[in-house]
């Protein structure tokens, strides 16, 4: 989630990525966080966190807001 923040902030800017490619690197971080939800298991995941996943504002946020929710998850 970290990267995905950082890349909406400061990477699409740097890598001058076109909005095809931006959507690209967006979908394969959101792969990644699909993915360690699903080793983790969604009940461990917080509500917030999975919301911001289905609805896309995870996708775009460039605050790093749902890292503190990522950090909620009960290992």
């Amino acid at each position: 989630m970290n990267d995905l923040a950082i890349y909406n902030d400061k990477g699409i800017a740097w890598s001058k990525h076109d909005s095809q490619r931006v959507e690209v690197e967006r979908q394969l971080l959101l792969g990644q966080i699909r993915c360690l939800i699903k080793d983790l298991g969604d009940k461990r995941i917080s509500v917030e966190l999975l919301d911001a996943l289905e609805n896309g504002s995870l996708k775009t946020d460039m605050t790093g807001h749902y890292i503190a929710c990522a950090k909620q998850t009960k290992l």
